[in-house]
């Protein structure tokens, strides 16, 4: 018998590598692992992770700044039995103002009954213990039901990056241009993204910029959003030469920029390096630059 909460993870892009999915999945796991300090359940296209209830809510905000994972839901784990799951969605339709509603159920795993089946049985129990009506589009409330090896039902999902785990592609050394705002929230973007590809992330600034910038609040955020999202400490270094020889002793093979197709004549213009240099922004302007920033924050 069952009858616990638990946070599903949905995965997506990492599914698609064939040979390789089990890599990615242990990669992944490994990153859930290390922000939640547990490490979930495999099952059927999912990760199930059972953590104390009162950390649910917090973890799953931390869980949305996991590389990998395209959907979160803090949902209730009950038995494959009709009434049970009839009974958990009462309660979730409990306390809530709603006039409509629908019932959505996938199967994961072909147990129980065929998804329709389970949603005009589930959905007719709502309405005959609360007088509300079933609306397909646009409801009110919107109950889900997933089954496999249980059924675990909840009223929200919650969207995260989806990409690929961060670690599962090597190493990226990134250079932090700190001269303006503008050119920090391109370092910073251009590294999310390598990161959102599946790349380890070293972020690299120079001494001379430590010493002489006062960072506003704003500014010390940003640089906060690398470690959020699963880069390495910051290291320091005095110029490209120093930056290379410590990224290469890290095994980075790359070097990002913040560099778009607007200021190709600006910061790093002449870097002199034996690393491939990547410039996930170059085809960024000002504004996308800014909104895309804004939905990592």
């Amino acid at each position: 018998m069952t009858d616990t909460e638990a946070i599903i993870i949905r995965y997506g892009e990492i599914a698609l590598k064939g040979k390789n999915r089990i890599n990615f999945e242990n990669k992944l796991l490994d990153n859930i692992e290390r922000i939640a300090k547990a490490r979930p359940k495999r099952t059927s296209g999912r990760f199930i992770l059972y953590i104390d209830a009162k950390d649910m809510q917090k973890t799953a905000e931390k869980l949305k700044k996991v590389f990998g994972i395209t959907s979160l839901s803090i949902a209730k784990e009950v038995d494959l039995d009709m009434d049970k799951i009839g009974s958990e969605a009462l309660e979730r339709a409990k306390g809530r103002r709603f006039r409509t509603f629908r019932i959505t159920a996938q199967r994961t795993q072909k147990r129980l009954k065929p998804s329709p089946d389970i949603e005009r049985e589930i959905g007719a129990y709502i309405v005959e213990k609360t007088g509300k009506k079933v609306k397909l589009k646009d409801p009110d409330l919107e109950i889900f039901i997933e089954i496999s090896e249980h059924a675990y039902v909840f009223t929200e999902k919650m969207q995260c990056h989806g990409g690929l785990p961060v670690g599962i592609e090597g190493n990226v050394a990134l250079i932090i241009e700190e001269k303006n705002k503008k050119e920090l929230d391109k370092s910073i973007l251009a590294g999310l993204l390598m990161m959102k590809r599946g790349c380890n992330i070293y972020p690299f600034r120079y001494s001379s910029m430590k010493a002489s910038m006062k960072k506003s609040a704003n500014d010390k955020k940003s640089l906060k959003l690398l470690e959020d999202y699963g880069a390495k400490t910051i290291v320091i270094a005095k110029d490209i030469n120093e930056i290379q020889t410590k990224a290469l002793k890290m095994q980075c093979r790359a070097l990002a920029i913040g560099n778009t197709i607007g200021n190709l004549s600006g910061p790093h213009k002449e870097i002199e390096t034996d690393m491939v240099i990547l410039t996930p922004l170059i085809s960024y302007n000002e504004k996308e630059i800014s909104e895309k920033l804004k939905g990592f924050r």
